[in-house]
């Protein structure tokens, strides 16, 4: 190669890298955005078939092969804006925390819709979030813990 060819070789793989960057970094952007610069933001997604709520990324490609952590508890920082993304990746889940009186009554959460619960915990306290509706033999273990400290 010469060095017209390996300038131009450069720049081509340059540019990609800050195309790839960029979307990155525009993505984080509007994330914070929409949600705020200090929010935390967790997504839970419901899964009947080991009746559990996880924080793991399900996708089809990972459905089936992979055993995903249940998440029992959640930690989130007192005054702090929270953003929980609710998901289900298989059949309808009803959710609910029923310590919020906003969040008390449930909400059906449809495979692959997003729905986002948004409160600021003012106090240290302990917030079950729950599936209230029968979704399978395993509905029993869809429960957990938001612990506010």
């Amino acid at each position: 190669m010469d060095h017209t060819e390996r300038l131009a070789f450069r720049i081509l793989v340059g540019s990609l890298v800050m195309v790839f960057l960029g979307m990155g970094l525009a993505h984080l952007w509007v994330s914070r955005l929409s949600h705020g610069w200090n929010a935390q933001v967790i997504t839970l997604t419901g899964r009947a078939l080991e009746g559990a709520w996880t924080v793991e990324p399900v996708s089809g490609y990972n459905y089936f092969w992979k055993k995903f952590q249940p998440v029992d508890e959640i930690v989130v920082q007192k005054g702090r804006p929270v953003v929980l993304r609710v998901t289900s990746s298989d059949v309808v889940h009803s959710f609910a925390i029923p310590s919020l009186p906003e969040f008390r009554r449930p909400v059906d959460i449809k495979p692959g819709e997003y729905h986002e619960f948004r409160f600021t915990p003012e106090e240290e306290d302990e917030l079950v979030f729950l599936c209230w509706q029968v979704c399978s033999p395993q509905h029993g273990k869809m429960k957990g813990r938001i612990v506010v400290q």
